[in-house]
């Protein structure tokens, strides 16, 4: 994977909408090295979590669109089979990282349970709450 250093110590605990929440500083160099840490780190965190099926759909999704939303943000999601419940990943990045169009330094990593379409929209409201006091 690069030269990605090894993640700051996480911050584990809950959101507002009680969706997992995983905190953690990363260094990359590029938008690619922060999708594979994030399917990585949550293989980590969720054993029943394919890693490789996790980056090809936060692969594919990007290539649809960019999920850069300004401001040095990014909201990568993806519905993921082996994931119990939601999940939002605050990943902080040491430098920003070219992402679409823009430069990215904090990541927004939305991932629901396969078939859990509903479970998108609270995962936003938190990251929205989260990216608003950060």
């Amino acid at each position: 994977m690069g030269d990605l250093a090894r993640p700051e110590p996480a911050t584990s605990g809950r959101t507002e909408s009680g969706a997992r929440l995983e905190a953690f500083d990363l260094q990359a160099k590029s938008r690619s090295e922060v999708l594979a840490r994030v399917a990585s780190e949550t293989r980590g965190r969720c054993p029943r979590v394919d890693a490789g099926a996790l980056l090809a759909a936060l692969e594919r999704r990007e290539a649809d669109e960019s999920s850069s939303v300004g401001d040095g943000i990014a909201l990568p999601h993806a519905s993921v089979d082996g994931l119990d419940a939601p999940m939002l990943m605050d990943v902080s990045l040491e430098r920003p990282v070219r992402w679409g169009e823009d430069a990215v330094s904090r990541c927004m990593v939305l991932l629901v349970p396969r078939g859990d379409t509903l479970a998108h929209l609270g995962l936003a409201a938190d990251a929205a709450r989260r990216a608003g006091a950060g």
